[in-house]
């Protein structure tokens, strides 16, 4: 199926209409998970029989977007697909890229072979579906920086300084989505899971949190690898990102043995805040825009500082529905814990001294973005002021004190309550 599509989608990309192909791919997916579904249920026919209908759907996919090409491009495509013939000779920049392609290969499939081998089937369940539903909060926000690719290229190579800004407000609009997403998945994915596969497939606290850490990752590795390879910095970047791969798969191989799927996990982890992420921070602001973007200033303290006032609420049992249908029942308390986040999210990124909305509106407006944020560098809004930090701090242990006070929470002792302290008390100090 990826032979057939993919060629002509990547010509449709590389015009910049790569709205219609995710169009086209949404109808057909959509279409054949219909068909598959009546052919299922109401037919009952045989699996081989149903998997020739994803394969007609990519065949008749590929004949429409090679249709769109010839209607769209025809102009544009007849000088350089007829006039000229194609260069087939390896250069090394590709070398470079397929030493990524491969580190990327090994990093991203190896956990469900060495679950699989050291820990049995039963643990590649459990494995597979939390690190399934962490995916789509990352392929959420790819949709939005795939979308700005091309802009945030143009300005690296015409105005620097213009590159500079856009990537600075990128940064806070995706710690603003990252809060969210990680917020809602620490507190409700245990209830998702009991849901939809049963209770018997949850994992601990622990694992929840390092999946957490790693979809932190997902999700702001592709926004600074946008400028890394818009400069095309494969060779200085695949030394690290080799390490990276292997890093990972020993880690994972030898912790797997003594604490399980938490050391498989724990070896990512590790591996992406040693390597990964400090190495790509390290590489754009040293060989792209030539000074420090304050990226763990502008990315994780604000998730540091949402997640601690987020986890205090989760304290609190937000609602009361009697309903028998737990799907309807997880719905609910979902949307209303989701809209709650982002009200919160949204106060403590004000407070902090970031306008979300406006941010917003000035990186999908060019004209308010130049308006608003031309002198993003002299203005100090990633600065905190001691009256901003002294609020912070004394909301949290007010409504800490608070809620401890009324016994509003189930299960908080004293020491967790002395522990919510102590990391306010390090956020504060932080920034």
């Amino acid at each position: 199926m990826y032979v057939f599509v993919f060629p002509y989608s990547m010509i449709l990309s590389s015009f910049e209409k790569n709205y219609i192909v995710e169009i086209i791919q949404l109808t057909f997916n959509v279409i054949t998970f219909i068909l598959e579904l009546f052919f299922i249920l109401y037919l009952k026919l045989d699996y081989l029989v149903i998997l020739i209908i994803p394969i007609l759907s990519a065949i008749i996919q590929s004949l429409v977007l090679k249709k769109i090409i010839k209607i769209k491009l025809k102009l544009q495509l007849k000088d350089s697909l007829i006039d000229h013939e194609p260069d087939l000779t390896p250069s090394k920049m590709t070398k470079d890229i397929l030493i990524h392609q491969v580190s990327s290969l090994i990093f991203l499939n190896t956990d469900n072979i060495i679950i699989s081998s050291r820990l049995g089937l039963f643990s590649v369940t459990q494995y597979s579906s939390y690190n399934q539903t962490i995916s789509y909060p990352s392929q959420f926000t790819d949709k939005i920086l795939f979308g700005m690719k091309s802009t945030i290229g143009i300005l690296i190579n015409k105005n620097i300084e213009e590159a500079k800004q856009y990537i600075k407000n990128m940064l806070v609009l995706v710690s603003f989505l990252t809060t969210i997403f990680v917020t809602i998945f620490i507190l409700k994915i245990n209830n998702f899971i009991t849901i939809w596969i049963g209770e018997e497939y949850l994992l601990d606290e622990i694992s929840v949190f390092l999946f957490a850490l790693i979809l932190i990752d997902r999700i702001i590795t592709p926004l600074i690898n946008i400028s890394r390879d818009n400069r095309g910095l494969f060779k200085e970047s695949k030394g690290y990102t080799l390490i990276q791969a292997i890093l990972n798969v020993v880690l994972s191989l030898t912790l797997a043995i003594f604490i399980g799927i938490n050391g498989i996990l724990l070896g990512t982890v590790i591996s992406i805040i040693v390597i990964s992420i400090p190495m790509n921070i390290l590489i754009i602001e040293r060989k792209v825009y030539n000074e420090k973007l304050g990226v763990f200033r502008l990315y994780l303290i604000p998730i540091a500082v949402s997640l601690l006032v987020q986890l205090l609420f989760s304290f609190l049992s937000i609602s009361s529905f009697d309903i028998t249908n737990l799907w309807i029942k997880f719905i609910l308390e979902t949307s209303i814990f989701t809209v709650t986040t982002v009200i919160i999210s949204l106060f403590v990124y004000y407070i902090l001294g970031y306008n979300i909305l406006k941010i917003g509106i000035g990186l999908f407006s060019k004209k308010v973005m130049q308006d608003n944020f031309k002198n993003i560098e002299n203005k100090e809004i990633s600065s905190i002021s001691d009256f901003q930090k002294l609020i912070i701090l004394f909301t949290i242990c007010f409504i800490t004190l608070d809620l401890y006070l009324n016994k509003y929470y189930r299960n908080l002792s004293l020491k967790n309550l002395s522990f919510i302290l102590v990391a306010s008390g390090i956020v504060y100090f932080s920034i």
